[in-house]
């Protein structure tokens, strides 16, 4: 039976060695390229399929969410802006009465009118609710006239922070106070008042309403704002005067640092967003506005989980029919896909020995172009790149270098150290050479015993030599000890050959002329790079 050559069996049975570019070709890898899109086709399919359904489910849940958003802050807004109305119209109402007191106080006096001016103030607080009650001092904080009927015995004001800046201060207009206990009621109360002051503009005294925070706390009931949901009135500088859910302790506190002020301060005189609050932890969309003629913020919120509590009810469902859907989809896709793998089985298998085979033939002539003490190419790939290379060199008319290089004293090297010392010593200086040659197209290669050269493709002598130089510095540089020559360490001489081939030039002149320069070299001295004497076409 004749003999069949192993390449021949291969590209019979489908395989092809690597071409030029060292990539394997193999009929059974053109059945697996069409095989493929079938296989990758139904889990495509599958995968385009489940992930459009959790694109869709996910941008209907993205919408749902931020509509719900946006009518929770439409929602805040609303509520706020009614608060905002709400205060705004008391201040003005309160105004309205201590600017009245005050206008009858100082053209009157109080001895002239004080009976009158008794009967207007209890009349004012019996009919409206928002105050809880008017009060005139003297100018040393005495009190003159009281909405109460009666006028507690030494009773005496001047220690409230409101007579205080009246005393210092000549503004005239409405001044509201940070919340205090009333002394006539015992109750939380916001004091709103009025400097007094004779024809000749000096102090007389003070005119005070006090609003009772039961009136906002009442006002702010009346909203729907859920079980979290919080309302709040303060002043501009953080004082708490009321907030729903009320919070004893808080009131007259200052919340500066909380959600509403952090706002006011970063957005201006009015905005919304998502905070957490300070004195509860809640997380809440608020919405504030500052009262445009008083020193006074309002604010709404609604709680996160309140607001999407609906949404994540409904996401739940649909998520969990989607989840079944997706369940359904996958046990389908599964089945398809799995009858595909059955019946590609036996190809798969096949698919494998080749692929198999193909790498071992690549390694048996990656090993057969290989050194395999240095890791270098050997003598037979040297000499099929340099016949390539010449007739590249011949068509394009372009230089072509050769370095041949000698370990000095290598036979003295290994009777002093052993075999094995020098086979180590062979590896330093092949890794040596290889780091040095650094373009793609460079190749280095054992020639033989302690022989290198180095093929170097469009490079003239002085790039040759330049190359040649800097892998005799490279080993010298190892500083690997060697007793026996003459320098005390490893060295190595190059001889470097350059022409522009013609069709004379072949591959054995290349190896002549560089050995030329080698053998010139090394009976100069060694440790050194010669170029070759004689050059023609020398670049």
């Amino acid at each position: 039976m004749r003999a069949i050559p192993l390449f021949s069996f291969l590209r019979r049975a489908g395989a092809q060695l690597p071409g030029a570019d060292g990539a394997p070709t193999t009929r059974i890898s053109l059945l697996e390229g069409k095989k493929r899109p079938m296989t990758f086709g139904s889990l495509l399919f599958i995968g385009l399929v489940a992930f459009a359904m959790v694109c869709l489910e996910g941008m209907s849940l993205y919408r749902t969410y931020y509509n719900e958003l946006e009518q929770a802050q439409v929602a805040t807004f609303n509520i706020t802006n009614a608060a905002a109305q709400h205060a705004e119209k008391t201040v003005e109402l309160i105004d309205a009465i201590l600017y009245g007191v005050v206008e009858r106080v100082n053209n009157d006096g109080i001895a002239l009118d004080q009976p009158r001016l008794q009967t207007l103030i209890e009349e004012r607080v019996n009919k409206i609710p928002a105050l809880q009650g008017l009060f005139v001092y003297d100018a040393t904080g005495n009190w003159l006239i009281s909405s109460a009927g009666s006028t507690p015995a030494n009773a005496n004001n001047a220690d409230r922070d409101y007579f205080r800046y009246h005393q210092s201060h000549v503004d005239r207009g409405m001044r509201i106070g940070k919340p205090i206990i009333s002394r006539s009621s015992g109750v939380w109360v916001v004091p709103m008042s009025r400097r007094l002051q004779d024809k000749a503009g000096n102090f007389s005294g003070v005119a005070l309403a006090t609003v009772p925070i039961r009136y906002f706390q009442d006002y702010y009931s009346s909203f729907d704002l859920g079980r979290n949901g919080a309302m709040l009135l303060a002043l501009a500088d953080g004082t708490l005067i009321a907030r729903r859910p009320y919070i004893a302790n808080a009131i007259g506190t200052n919340i500066a640092n909380g959600a509403v002020m952090t706002m006011f301060r970063e957005l201006g005189d009015h905005g919304s967003g998502m905070r957490i609050a300070k004195l509860d932890r809640v997380e809440r969309q608020y919405s504030y506005r500052k009262l445009a003629a008083s020193p006074l913020v309002v604010s709404a919120a609604l709680a996160k989980d309140e607001i999407f509590a609906s949404w994540w009810a409904e996401t739940w469902r649909e998520c969990a029919v989607v989840a079944l859907l997706l369940v359904i989809l996958l046990f389908i896709g599964s089945r398809l896909f799995r009858q595909i793998l059955i019946r590609d089985g036996m190809e798969r298998e096949l698919r494998q020995m080749h692929q198999a085979l193909e790498e071992s033939v690549l390694e048996l002539d990656r090993l057969a172009r290989t050194d395999g003490l240095t890791g270098l190419s050997n003598r037979r790939c040297l000499g099929e790149r340099v016949d390539t290379e010449l007739a590249r060199a011949r068509r394009q008319h372009t230089p072509l270098a050769m370095i041949m290089i000698d370990i000095d004293f290598f036979k003295k090297y290994n009777d002093s150290y052993g075999h094995i010392a020098g086979d180590a010593c062979l590896k330093l200086v092949s890794a040596a050479i290889d780091d040095a040659t650094r373009r793609p197209g460079d190749l280095a290669a054992r020639y033989g015993g302690e022989e290198f050269s180095v093929m170097l493709p469009n490079t003239d002598l002085e790039g040759g030599m330049a190359v040649a130089r800097r892998i005799c510095a490279a080993v010298v540089v190892l500083r690997e000890a060697h007793r026996a020559s003459d320098f005390g360490i490893v060295t190595i001489s190059a001889g470097v050959y350059a022409c522009v081939p013609d069709t004379s030039i072949d591959a054995s002149t290349l190896f002549a002329h560089a050995d030329q320069a080698l053998y010139a070299a090394k009976t100069s001295g060694r440790n050194q790079a010669v170029g070759s004497a004689a050059q023609p076409a020398m670049v």
